[in-house]
């Protein structure tokens, strides 16, 4: 089987379980289109709203956070940033992680996904 899609799986396989309990859940995960069909098609069939949310950062600021990256870990982050994850056309919402700390980000998230139609 294709390792994205057992990836897929396993993700998904996951947070059903979570789901099933009634809790909510975040998978932070680049993902492509294909990906996302997966995703969403998935938890549709569940009766499960799930929502494409890109995080983005100015590659100056991801430098400069709390837990410091690796040179591989920040060379890594700036193909993402190039590659255009975080910003993909299909994503319900695009945040910038860079604007405030983390409490703040993700109190801000939170009512942005809330917000959401």
């Amino acid at each position: 089987m294709d390792s994205s899609l057992q990836t897929n799986k396993s993700i998904a396989s996951l947070c059903i379980k979570l789901l099933d309990s009634g809790q909510g859940v975040i998978v932070a995960y680049p993902v492509r289109r294909t990906n996302w069909i997966f995703f969403k098609e998935t938890f549709a069939h569940l009766g499960y709203c799930c929502r494409c949310i890109g995080l983005i950062a100015q590659s100056s600021q991801i430098a400069k956070r709390e837990r410091v990256l690796s040179k591989g870990e920040l060379a890594r982050s700036m193909q993402m940033i190039k590659e255009g994850n975080g910003q993909r056309s299909f994503c319900d919402l695009i945040y910038h992680t860079d604007k405030a700390d983390l409490e703040t980000n993700c109190v801000r998230l939170a009512d942005s996904i809330r917000a959401l139609p």
